[in-house]
């Protein structure tokens, strides 16, 4: 090839780069859905979608008259298919949710068919209520919608082999309590021949993912593949990075295997009004349902309960589900570490210099930092109200996403540029450098994403090697073949940074970007070549005007309407000691729904709801509502054990209408040794830091006639509790807005749409 047309060819490179990229990120979309003729033995999302109006007509957050209606719909659809559902209502606890201690009633559906030479079971799970401040069209009632439609499926081809159950969980948005009065009611039998398929949502739109693993999982590859669900096992390490959980993560506690399918596109709506079935996407219920029916499908016709299988590492390429034994993680990543080193080694005799590759390495820091820096602030300074998003995504980010896209292209092209002046096989090693170290630090510290650096630094040190030693540094040859390692760059790199954007959301931009421009540096040979040195200053001039210019466009395009409502922070808090009242908001006082009632400010006591501990309140007077009722701490027995420690028995009530009852105790003169609620055992100690109300537990669901709570303290003298409860809603009797169609409540855990009584009496 003449040296001359080395742009030209480089250009095309990367415009097949760009193609293949394109076509992966197609692979990523969900498949239309199937209407209500598809063959039976099929999954519809037309069918499945309309048990989505009976189940989201009402907020059902758990212990509420209408989850029991969503409940008793969903039991009469199971026996309409033939099932003999069985309900259990029960109280149980759970571990500790926002470092407070977790306690609730919850009712669970569950139901069976029985398999015609079973090995095990296949566990199909999804929770039935909503969070209190929304319809859980997307979470969710979509996966519901979908198991529903699986079993009407499943019922219409042949008998299973195996035992396929399904469960209906309770009370899953208050801390997972559904799942484990499941296992408390015997759900764990079998544990060694039992795979749970769990079904989540985190958003309203996107494609299928199947982002978790729990136990031995190689076994269970066949199942995770057997669907279209994009897979990668970076997932794993990234979610336990994360502040969420799900029912699996209770399963696996008790020693279960499983895959968790979710989907996190169009975050805004999650946990708001506004998740409701205008806004859930029917490809995406169309592409969970065959994924998860798909896996259900193969496992209910394997052999359950192999011992000894192995954990898997594995990742999609083009729908095709590639794993390879997790054993081989280090052996690879070290392998790609010791080729990496070995070819620069024999660069060196060609003129390449260590010490300079090192400063490329060094120097790629700059656009790897730079790629997201004061992207989130400056929009913040602009739209302050996307603090309330739960995810900290907007409704339109891409533009956002694209001109940041721009700026990170401008940072890696100059950086090119700069480290090219010693060479491109220096600039290319220090590329590879940083995958090679990244590929031994990840296999031991999160294995699961370490196929990402290990296959790029092995492929790309290879070729660079080949390229050196057949083409060398100034042939035109030279970045086609050392630009090899940016192949599997793309195909694995481009679907996580597609999934990070809106997993992570425009608030944590730079998360993506670097990842981005990491992966697309290992382009650097190609457009080192590609882009001449003349011209370079105008152009990133007009690269970053465009970059600026698309951020704008973003900002005059993301506007809000009824479809994409604004976020609107709003609580009304009662202090049942002072009988004073409040509104509280912890979002954007200046806006115009809510400044009103904040006009004259006030002071909360400090310490009053401890639950919302932590953030920024601005408050307002605000008149006594009757509807919200403050609770009652009814002393009902005092007892010495012995040791100086004593037995003190509360009845904690707050009415029919509290979804939730929260109870602490101070401990500045006292320590709670233990304590029951309705006889669920919660552990003693210290769980709230130093302030004052040092312990504390929440109880969820409770009943009209209240809960009882035993508290085993040592310490002289009377102990204090705080007993706040929480209900749906802001009293209207007290001049609450109503919110306009362009508006919705801000996702938790914001103040937005609740409120709050606090009564503090010493027992």
């Amino acid at each position: 090839m003449p040296a001359s047309r080395t742009p030209l060819w480089s250009g095309f490179a990367l415009v097949l780069l760009a193609l293949l990229a394109v076509i992966a990120g197609l692979g990523l979309r969900p498949p239309a859905p199937a209407d209500a003729s598809a063959p039976p033995e099929e999954f519809s999302a037309a069918r499945a979608s309309e048990h989505l109006a009976p189940i989201t007509a009402e907020w059902h957050p758990a212990g509420s008259p209408a989850n029991d209606r969503v409940r008793e719909y969903l039991v009469g659809e199971l026996r309409e298919l033939g099932l003999r559902p069985e309900i259990d209502s029960r109280a149980t606890g759970r571990g500790m949710d926002d470092r407070l201690h977790l306690a609730g009633s919850v009712t669970n559906i569950h139901a069976r068919i029985p398999g015609t030479a079973p090995t095990g079971r296949v566990l199909l799970a999804a929770h039935y209520d909503s969070v209190p401040g929304g319809p859980g069209a997307a979470d969710d009632a979509a996966n519901l919608a979908a198991i529903l439609e699986i079993l009407r499926a499943l019922g219409a081809g042949s008998p299973p082999r195996n035992d396929i159950e399904v469960v209906f969980t309770d009370a899953e948005e208050a801390g997972l309590l559904g799942a484990r009065g499941f296992l408390d009611g015997g759900g764990a039998a079998a544990v060694d021949r039992t795979v749970v398929v769990n079904m989540e949502a985190r958003g309203s739109s996107g494609p299928a993912i199947m982002f978790q693993t729990v136990g031995d999982n190689a076994g269970l590859m066949p199942a995770a593949g057997a669907g279209s669900a994009l897979a990668t096992s970076v997932s794993d390490d990234v979610y336990r990075l994360l502040p969420n959980d799900t029912d699996l993560t209770v399963f696996a506690e008790a020693g279960l295997r499983g895959l968790n399918f979710a989907f996190v596109g169009g975050s805004a709506h999650y946990h708001t009004p506004h998740d409701d079935i205008a806004h859930l996407s029917t490809a995406t219920v169309q592409d969970m349902g065959e994924a998860a029916m798909a896996a259900t499908r193969e496992l209910a016709g394997t052999e359950l309960g192999v011992s000894g299988e192995g954990d898997d590492t594995y990742f999609t390429v083009f729908g095709l589900l590639v794993h390879y034994p997790a054993e081989l993680v280090i052996p690879l990543a070290l392998l790609a570490f010791l080729v990496f080193a070995t070819v620069v080694w024999s660069c060196r005799g060609r003129g390449a210099r260590p010490s300079r590759i090192a400063l490329s390495a060094v120097s790629l820091l700059v656009p790897l930092v730079l790629a997201g820096v004061a992207a989130w602030a400056l929009l913040r300074a602009v739209r302050p109200e996307y603090a309330l998003f739960l995810s900290g995504d907007t409704y339109r980010p891409q533009l956002y996403a694209i001109a940041l896209s721009v700026l990170a292209l401008v940072l890696l092209v100059l950086w090119c540029r700069w480290s090219a002046r010693g060479g491109r096989t220096e600039t290319m090693a220090a590329v590879l450098g940083w995958f090679a170290v990244a590929a031994v630090a990840a296999a031991f510290l999160a294995p699961g994403g370490a196929y990402l650096f290990t296959w790029p630094a092995l492929l790309g040190s290879i070729a660079l090697w080949a390229a050196n030693r057949w083409a060398g540094d100034g042939s035109p040859w030279h970045p086609l073949a050392a630009a090899a390692g940016a192949v599997p760059a793309v195909l694995l790199g481009l679907p996580v940074v597609l999934l990070l954007f809106p997993l992570v959301g425009i608030s944590l931009a730079a998360v993506p970007m670097v990842v981005a421009v990491l992966f697309g540096a290992t382009t650097a040979g190609l457009l080192i070549a590609a882009v001449p040195a003349r011209g370079l200053a105008t152009g990133t001039v007009v690269a970053v005007v465009a970059a600026l210019g698309l951020g704008g466009a973003g900002l005059a395009v993301d506007r809000y309407d009824t479809h994409h409502p604004r976020p609107v922070s709003l609580g009304y808090g009662v202090d049942g000691t002072s009988g004073r009242s409040y509104w509280l908001n912890t979002g954007n006082p200046s806006d115009a729904l809510v400044a009103p009632l904040l006009a004259e400010r006030a002071d909360v006591p400090e310490g009053l709801f401890p639950n919302l501990a932590g953030q920024r309140i601005t408050a307002g007077a605000a008149p006594v509502s009757r509807s919200v009722g403050v609770p009652a701490i009814e002393p009902s027995g005092s007892r010495e054990t012995g040791d100086g420690t004593r037995e003190v028995t509360v009845r904690l009530d707050a009415g029919p209408t509290a979804h939730s009852l929260v109870l602490y105790a101070d401990v500045s003169a006292h320590e709670v040794l233990g304590a029951t609620a309705n006889e669920v055992p919660l552990p003693g100690g210290r769980n709230l830091g130093d302030s004052r109300w040092g312990w504390g537990m929440r109880y969820t669901a409770p009943a009209e006639s209240g809960v009882e709570v035993t508290l085993r303290v040592r310490g002289a003298g009377p102990v204090a509790l705080n007993a706040v409860a929480l209900y749906t809603g802001l009293p209207a009797d007290a001049g609450a807005p109503a919110l306009p169609a362009e508006a919705s409540w801000s996702s938790p855990p914001s103040v937005a749409n609740q409120s709050y009584a606090s009564l503090v009496a010493s027992v």
